[in-house]
C-alpha cells in the first residue's frame, strides 16, 4: 500500500504507522516521534532531543536502526 507520510510528506510504500493522534507516518518518522516522546517523559524538551538521538544511536549500533 502506498501512502504519504503526514510528517515528512514523502511518498512511501508499505504499511503506514499510525500515531496516537491519528497521523499516518513512515517508519522513520514514527520511530523519531516515539523516541522523542520517551525523552519527553524526562521532563524537558532538551531531554527529549537527547533521549531521541541517544536511543537512535543505540538502535543503529545494534543493527535495528533506519
Amino acid at each position: 500500500m502506498a501512502f504519504t507520510c503526514d510528517n515528512c510528506r514523502k511518498r512511501q510504500m508499505g504499511n503506514p504507522q499510525r500515531s496516537v493522534t491519528g497521523r499516518y507516518l513512515c517508519r522513520r518518522c514514527h520511530r523519531r516521534l516515539r523516541n522523542r516522546s520517551v525523552g519527553r517523559g524526562l521532563g524537558s524538551s532538551s531531554g527529549a532531543a537527547a533521549a531521541g538521538s541517544w536511543l537512535g544511536r543505540v538502535r543503529r549500533a545494534m543493527g535495528r536502526g533506519d
